[in-house]
């Protein structure tokens, strides 16, 4: 009888699982790149300064699905802000569904038919991404600060409100104050 409980616990807490909201954490994600880039995008290696030595950044994750007509049409738009904001700190990752052989698209003719060169992920792998955002519909747009917590998350793309989160999470950004290629606090340098 316990061993049914807990089973049961555990299906319902499943089943009401909620995604990441504004002010979670996002934990640490190593998903498959299918397309600019090879092997697995690791967040907090890439992205996480207190990770990976001090390189702090901002994290833009957008979740589609190829066949998606919104999804297709905000795609030139997502590399547009990637090349305004590339040089400033901000990581792109798109989060991909449904490529298919026989489609409209498979991961890298996606890549290639929208002119797209930051990284995408196989949401088709093991749904990581969606199981921590998906919330509502696609496309999906998720911010990220450098502390990898969210500051915003919405389904949809509103152009407006995910380029205000990007600017608020690069303006967070730490500073290297000291200028030795670290972006701390600490003077690093020997």
């Amino acid at each position: 009888m316990p061993k049914r409980i807990g089973l049961a616990t555990l299906f319902i807490s499943y089943l009401f699982a909620l995604p990441l909201q504004v002010g979670d954490t996002c934990p640490d994600l190593s998903v498959p790149i299918c397309a600019n880039g090879t092997g697995d995008f690791e967040l907090y290696t890439t992205a996480n300064g207190e990770e990976n030595g001090g390189e702090y950044h901002a994290v833009w994750i957008n979740i589609f699905a190829s066949w998606w007509g919104p999804c297709q049409s905000e795609a030139p738009i997502t590399e547009s802000i990637f090349q305004q904001y590339n040089d400033q700190g901000l990581i792109v990752i798109a989060n991909g569904f449904d490529y298919s052989p026989d489609g409209p698209y498979s991961c890298t003719s996606w890549a290639s038919s929208f002119g797209i060169t930051y990284p995408i992920l196989d949401g088709d792998a093991d749904g990581t991404i969606w199981s921590l955002f998906g919330q509502g519909y696609i496309p999906h747009n998720v911010v990220l600060n450098h502390n990898m917590e969210v500051i915003y998350t919405d389904a949809g793309f509103n152009q407006s409100a995910v380029i205000n989160a990007i600017e608020q999470a690069l303006a967070d950004l730490p500073a290297d104050e000291d200028e030795d290629g670290y972006d701390d606090p600490e003077d690093n340098c020997p």
